[in-house]
């Protein structure tokens, strides 16, 4: 799986340093596969004098934050459709679906030992269907007679840890500054990545207050974008979009419940709290997708 992972992020970071240079990631300098015979080398741009220090990837994100990620997350997807053979070239990789299933299930096992009220028998049990390899794949698929987008390059794994910020003195929240870790890279469905990063990256009381204006926003991203699409025709009516984001959000539950048992000192309650802001997240978005 580790070979498979660095050689999909190496092909990315070679295709991105030609066609996606606008991109908000590192900047490619040198790479080398990996196979049972070779240590893989990924070398690239160093960010240590511009990424902010002391400010924790896992505090919510703000509306204002995010609208530039969907923007990078919009252009990548258009531009991708005028790659050749994108579903055969960048397909899934088992290896890694099979280990985000088991990670999500043994998480979904450690939270129910909390006793937290609201995750539910019925909770857990949607959980572990939808971490069901088939389910997965399905929810990862574009589903293009449904949704109207074919499959477009989706980063996979867009959640608050594989995001870089950056902030200077007189701005009152940092920038983003790039977006890591790309070995999950597949051709697959345009509003997973948005579904994370919304559903993962803000805090629930914010992403419902914001949803539908960042809806929006990618919305008209889309029709902005689509302009570069060369020989594909896109039709995506708003409805379509929306159906496809919360059918993603489905997805979203699955590295939300993964982010709050593996990062329990970015979880720990305020004074006064009972839960911690990882937890309520958590909590909001299974109320948003799967019901109070």
């Amino acid at each position: 799986m580790i070979a498979s992972a660095h050689n999909r992020e190496l092909a990315f970071y070679r295709l991105a340093s030609e066609k996606f240079k606008w991109l908000h990631c590192p900047r490619f300098i040198y790479g080398e596969e990996m196979s049972e015979k070779q240590e893989g080398v990924i070398l690239m741009e160093d960010f240590t004098g511009r990424c902010a220090k002391g400010i924790s990837p896992f505090k919510g994100l703000s509306k204002k934050q995010v609208l530039p990620i969907v923007e990078d997350l919009v252009r990548i997807q258009c531009q991708s459709l005028n790659l050749p053979k994108l579903e055969h070239t960048y397909p899934q990789i088992n290896s890694v679906v099979q280990a985000i299933s088991k990670c999500v299930l043994m998480s979904s096992n450690t939270l129910a030992t909390r006793n937290l009220s609201w995750f539910t028998s019925d909770i857990i049990k949607k959980i572990a269907e939808n971490a069901q390899l088939e389910n997965l794949l399905s929810l990862y698929s574009a589903q293009t007679e449904k949704f109207g987008m074919p499959p477009v390059l989706v980063h996979a794994d867009l959640w608050p840890g594989n995001l870089l910020w950056e902030k200077k003195d007189d701005e009152e929240e940092p920038k983003m500054l790039a977006i890591l870790d790309w070995q999950c890279l597949h051709a697959g469905s345009f509003t997973t990545d948005l579904a994370v990063l919304i559903g993962v990256s803000m805090d629930g009381e914010v992403r419902r207050k914001e949803e539908a204006a960042i809806l929006e926003y990618f919305y008209q991203k889309l029709q902005e974008y689509k302009k570069l699409i060369n020989d594909v025709e896109v039709n995506v009516t708003f409805e379509q979009f929306e159906n496809s984001y919360r059918k993603s959000l489905r997805y979203a539950v699955l590295p939300m419940v993964m982010t709050v048992v593996c990062n329990p000192k970015e979880d720990v309650p305020e004074k006064g709290e009972v839960e911690g802001i990882l937890t309520k997240r958590l909590k909001l978005l299974l109320e948003d997708v799967f019901g109070k």
